[in-house]
């Protein structure tokens, strides 16, 4: 009876060595350059580098307007927010276990997004993230020069952090079009075979000139002017599309619904030519063009930096107006 006392004593003493040192293993017997994930300051963070090993690239860097992706884009905010703080509270939680060291170490090494960040004095981290969730979504890092991955995780929470850290400009960049935070000087909206419809307003503080193919006997609903405006400054588009085939021969083949120009103080012009969808597996209800069929639902638009994107028709309808709807009264057909 003693000596099986003496041996559940033994392997109890052999099981909690070993889950110590295998499973909680902590960032204390490392260096602190190891476990460097968490940044206690992100409005200190200037710029922000995201590679992984598709060649996608995705720099972010903080201005005086907020953040631009890649030189000339704006990324989303809620990205940018979702990024920033999993950055301050994510931390690690204990090395990866021998046990399981090898396999995250090789999954590491052909699925992984490298991080680097940067302040206005260089350079503070750069860790590597497993592209690839574990088991009960833990998540792998690496940090530059480190001996060991760590397992890291945000508090109380039990998601994916590595799902933060993504790489393709099409998730990154805002869908909002025609965006600035400056006020509007100019917009020009052109029908191709309707130029009767076509309008130009211009803006000049308080003054507004409104002109077009048409006259009016009526005076112009300067309500209904500030209303159009005001819907400029939330306009999304649906999607940006780079997977259809023969873009080019698309537009020149369909029919061009109109273009709209907008110009806002002390910024260049934009413009996007919106064109009719041909029908396809997702067409639910049809519009015939003369002798041809389009998709009633959705529209193509392409801008002046060669960006095809698709639209709703509830936001065509909202910037596709007609002249004559500017010289009605509120009553009549509301913006």
């Amino acid at each position: 009876m003693k000596r099986n006392i003496l041996y559940f004593g033994i392997l109890a003493v052999l099981a909690i060595a070993v889950y110590f040192l295998f499973f909680t293993e902590g960032k204390s017997t490392f260096e602190k350059s190891e476990v460097n994930f968490k940044v206690k300051d992100t409005a200190s963070i200037q710029k922000i580098f995201l590679t992984d090993l598709q060649n996608h690239n995705i720099k972010l860097e903080r201005s005086v307007d907020g953040w631009v992706l890649n030189d000339s884009l704006q990324p989303r905010p809620d990205a940018i927010e979702g990024l920033l703080s999993v950055l301050a509270t994510q931390d690690a939680e204990q090395v990866v276990p021998m046990s399981f060291h090898d396999n995250v170490v090789k999954d590491l090494s052909v699925n992984n997004v490298k991080i680097e960040l940067y302040t206005a004095a260089g350079k503070t981290h750069c860790f590597y993230i497993g592209a690839n969730p574990g088991a009960n979504n833990l998540t792998y890092m690496l940090n530059e020069g480190a001996k060991r991955p760590y397992i890291v995780r945000q508090p109380i929470q039990n998601t994916f952090v590595g799902a933060y850290y993504f790489t393709s400009v099409d998730e990154w960049r805002t869908r909002k079009i025609f965006y600035s935070n400056n006020p509007i000087e100019m917009i020009d909206v052109s029908y191709k075979d309707s130029t009767k419809y076509s309008y130009h307003i211009q803006i000049n503080g308080d003054s507004i000139q409104f002109s077009g193919k048409q006259n009016s006997n009526l005076p112009l609903n300067k309500k209904r002017v500030y209303d159009y405006l005001k819907l400029f400054e939330n306009v999304y588009c649906m999607g940006f599309e780079h997977s259809l085939l023969g873009k080019d021969s698309i537009m020149k083949s369909v029919d061009v619904l109109g273009t709209v120009t907008v110009k806002r103080k002390n910024t260049q012009q934009s413009s996007i030519t919106f064109y009719f969808k041909p029908i396809g597996k997702t067409t639910n209800k049809i519009i015939q063009i003369g002798n041809k069929e389009y998709d009633y639902d959705f529209f193509f638009g392409s801008d002046d930096k060669n960006n095809f994107m698709l639209f709703s028709r509830k936001t065509i309808e909202n910037m596709l107006r007609a002249f004559s709807e500017f010289y009605e009264q509120d009553s009549q057909q509301p913006l």
